[in-house]
């Protein structure tokens, strides 16, 4: 039997803990007597889950995955963990590359190591360059020791290969799961009238949603009937208090209301509420959010970069996420004059339900995994 190693270290919120708990699901429902699969985790989210019953959590301190304690973890941790379960090949679902004995795949979900040009890299604090430098250092300086590594897109195979001259590079496509759980009973968003624009997301510098403040105020100096619906909270980050705080001192709270953090269950009630997902993101290797405006029949305005081309090409309206000038000028124009609106929502909902299943992708995955062991 392949023992197979797990990383979900840091998978603990987001998207990092929805693809785990994909893999996981799917690996529970497609059992291969083959493989047994071992997950390193750092919290109760998933291993405390009547959900995932018979997986084998290996339970370790939270302050392992803290980033001070990376160097120990990514460096002597998985080390022990591998001698002592007798690890063969290592699925790592992590940012950083841990030094393994064993084979290892590596899903490569960190943006930052595959655009050095990305305007994101101007406006970070001193503190937050050097950590994201030295993550990059250490997958420039790892990657090379992996057996393979899996994309899940062909643009980020691309950027692999020619930013970190690494080529053993499969694509694995993502998918979303439109199976979104409970939801919270007689919940109602009644954002009031108006044409609404909803950026589902967790705070994160390059998510760049301080850029909709400026658009917010051009929406209130014209007198548009437009509203922004965000989904944050002061936890978030250092950074996700000033904004809500800054909303309010900045007199936008009639533009941009912010619902705070919304559970999995009450997506649909929250994409029921609004009329367009609007996306200035400066920087994705996949969003789910992508394909859940379009499984909602929601019209998309993202930022005209490849990334977000690649997952939605011809269904998005595209803009300049640094220009706030110029996302008003295009969900003003679209709005007003319909730009072909549904005939992109059409194209969206055909997109979408052509994506790979959950299961799909667990299979191509758990393949790779024993092609490399048997390599």
């Amino acid at each position: 039997m392949i023992k197979v190693l797990v990383n979900g270290l840091n998978s603990n919120s987001a998207g990092g803990l929805n693809v785990l708990s994909n893999f996981l699901l799917s690996s529970l429902k497609n059992k291969d007597e083959r493989v047994e699969y071992f997950v390193l985790v750092s919290s109760d989210i998933l291993s405390k889950n009547s959900l995932f019953e018979g997986v084998h959590f290996i339970k370790v301190s939270k302050i392992f995955s803290y980033s001070y304690f990376n160097l120990f973890s990514y460096f002597l941790l998985f080390l022990f963990i591998e001698k002592k379960y007798k690890i063969d090949v290592v699925l790592n679902f992590g940012d950083l590359i841990p030094v393994c004995r064993s084979r290892m795949v590596y899903y490569f979900d960190w943006a930052y190591a595959v655009y050095p040009e990305s305007d994101i890299w101007k406006d970070m604090s001193v503190k937050n360059l050097i950590v994201r430098k030295l993550k990059v250092f250490n997958i420039r300086l790892l990657i090379k020791y992996c057996s393979l590594v899996i994309a899940q897109t062909e643009v980020v195979k691309k950027k692999i290969k020619s930013t970190l001259f690494y080529d053993r590079v499969k694509v694995v496509n993502n998918t979303v799961s439109f199976d979104f759980g409970e939801a919270t009973k007689d919940l109602v968003y009644d954002f009031k009238t108006g044409f609404k624009f909803l950026y589902i997301t967790r705070y994160y510098p390059h998510k760049n949603i301080e850029s909709l403040m400026e658009v917010a105020k051009i929406i209130k100096k014209n007198g548009d009937d437009f509203k922004i619906v965000l989904t944050i909270d002061e936890t978030h980050h250092k950074k996700s208090k000033k904004l809500i705080e800054d909303i309010h001192i900045e007199g936008l709270g009639s533009v941009i209301i912010n619902v705070g953090e919304v559970k999995r269950g009450d997506i649909p009630a929250l994409f029921s509420s609004v009329d367009a997902l609007l996306m200035p993101t400066l920087l994705e290797s996949y969003s789910a959010s992508y394909l859940e405006s379009m499984y909602f029949g929601k019209p998309i305005f993202t930022s005209n970069y490849d990334f977000s081309k690649e997952v939605c090409a011809d269904v998005a309206i595209y803009f300049d996420p640094l220009n706030p000038q110029d996302i008003y000028s295009k969900i003003k124009e679209v709005v007003l004059n319909g730009g072909g609106i549904s005939e992109r929502v059409k194209k969206g909902q055909a997109l979408v339900h052509d994506i790979p299943s959950s299961d799909d992708c667990f299979k191509n995955i758990q393949e790779s995994l024993i092609e490399v062991y048997y390599k």
